[in-house]
Order: C-alpha cells, then structure tokens, then sequence
C-alpha cells in the first residue's frame, strides 16, 4: 500500500497558533513545582471551557512534562511561557477569548503569533493526532492530582 504524502495545503484549515506567556518562569530554572502545578491546573480550566481534553505525562502521583490539550484535530501544547499548537479559525478565536480574559496571577498573555502551518508541521500534526488516539485507548490520567 502506498502512503499518502501530505503537504502544508492539506492543513491549510489549521493555523499554528502561539499564546506567548509572562509567567514566573525561567528559561534553564523552570518554576518552583507548587507554581508549576498551579498553571497546569489553570491551564486545564481554560481549555476545558472550550472543550479540549487535557492529557499530562506520568502518574497521578508524579507529572512529566507539560499537559498537552486536543480537541478534533485541534492541538495545543501548554509550556508556562507558551501555549502552542494547531487550531482551526474557530478553535483560535474561542482559545483566544478565554486565554486573554483569564484571570491569573501567574501569567498574563504577552503576545499572539499565527502562522499557517509550514513543512515541518505536517510531520507534528500527524503525530500528534496519532499520539492523541494512542493515549485514547491508553486512558491516561487527565489531570493533576
């Protein structure tokens, strides 16, 4: 069987969508675990008002990582500098809203990059899809305990 090879074109629905953060945290530092936890857990209130299904790395005892949300074909990888991914036009501007008048004391959005979606992020978007129906069947703890 021969394998579809896609192209930026086939994703042309999608925009790659960057919410840039002011958080406390710091590049090569990180931020103190109680912060980090907390920005986690804000970020899965976010997006679950607008229907994404957050997933984090690890144990309920012990995350790994930075949660990743999906929804559809929608993907969003939430760094506390950075929440990043694939939406389409409808998704971004729901994210947008609630992202924007969130009120947190732990970050603020400092400034919004859209691009369409560009060679290398036909290769991510396909794992990512694929890597959300894996953790499906898998079951994953989906938030921080």
């Amino acid at each position: 069987m021969m394998k579809v090879v896609k192209t930026p074109e086939d994703f042309a629905h999608l925009k790659h969508c960057y919410f840039r953060l002011n958080s406390p945290y710091a590049w090569g530092k990180g931020m103190h675990p109680s912060q980090a936890k907390e920005i986690f857990r804000q970020f899965t209130e976010i997006l679950n008002k607008i229907g994404f299904e957050i997933v984090f790395d690890g144990t309920a005892d012990s995350i790994s990582g930075c949660p990743k949300a999906w929804e559809g074909e929608n993907y969003l990888y939430c760094h506390p500098m950075d929440i990043s991914g694939y939406l389409t036009e409808e998704k971004f501007q729901k994210a947008k809203k609630v992202i924007e008048s969130y009120s947190s004391n732990l970050f603020n959005v400092r400034k919004i990059d859209v691009l369409p979606v560009q060679e290398y992020g036909v290769d991510s978007i396909e794992r990512n899809v694929a890597e959300y129906k894996k953790r499906k069947e898998q079951n994953p703890p989906t938030s921080p305990q």
